[in-house]
């Protein structure tokens, strides 16, 4: 089993609180997450801290494959705190945790260690471009979404860059939760009906937003796509 994923949890709070928190902290425990490079386990391919305010727990609990450690976690202090703070609060929660997690395992502590200074070097900043570029039929434009995961919001711009990469159009195609539930199920595919028509579409097909070139003024306008 390979481990994959991380995330913060505060699981004694009333449930439309643990929403909010487990919305606003996703932004760092995914960076973190995507810059793990993994580890081959016995029983886990996720790590979920529960931030308590006593542990009542010391162990990890395992439960198909997630293995649940509590941590003691001062909330008051995190909801005051900015936005640069509580990304602070959350990686050092994050690790924390996780480090309490591999010492009860037996799991080396150094990929650990790799994904906490990549989220550092990246100043918490947590953001990609998807899919690999498309190509437009006539090979003279090149299609894909800059994505950007915050704390408040996850945001996408429908980017159309020419053949020498210099971008000629970034319009913003989403704004959604900071939730994968939200988002995710909205980047099902980026494609191109002609040479002047490129859109989003979800999982499922539908369109999510699209772009048209204006050949009176060569600009590319948010258009529905026919």
């Amino acid at each position: 089993m390979k481990l994959i994923e991380f995330n913060l949890g505060t699981p004694t709070e009333p449930r439309e609180r643990q929403a909010a928190f487990r919305n606003a902290v996703r932004s760092v425990c995914s960076l973190y997450s995507r810059c793990f490079f993994g580890l081959t386990t016995t029983r886990a391919w996720k790590v979920l801290v529960e931030c308590v305010s006593k542990v009542q727990r010391p162990l990890p609990l395992d439960q198909l494959g997630v293995l649940f450690q509590e941590l003691e976690f001062d909330l008051t202090n995190y909801w005051a705190s900015d936005d640069h703070g509580r990304k602070v609060i959350v990686l050092d929660a994050l690790h924390q945790g996780v480090l309490r997690v591999a010492a009860a395992e037996g799991w080396p502590t150094a990929p650990f260690e790799e994904a906490r200074k990549a989220v550092l070097a990246l100043d918490y900043v947590n953001e990609w471009t998807w899919p690999k570029p498309k190509s437009s039929p006539d090979r003279k434009w090149r299609a894909y979404l800059q994505c950007q995961h915050e704390s408040d919001a996850f945001n996408a711009w429908l980017v159309v860059a020419n053949k020498a990469g210099n971008v000629v159009a970034k319009v913003l195609a989403m704004s959604t939760l900071p939730s994968e539930f939200s988002f995710v199920p909205k980047l099902g595919a980026v494609r191109w009906a002609d040479s002047t028509h490129v859109a989003l579409f979800d999982k499922v097909g539908n369109e999510v937003f699209a772009l048209c070139f204006d050949p009176h003024d060569g600009q590319w306008k948010p258009s529905a796509l026919h």
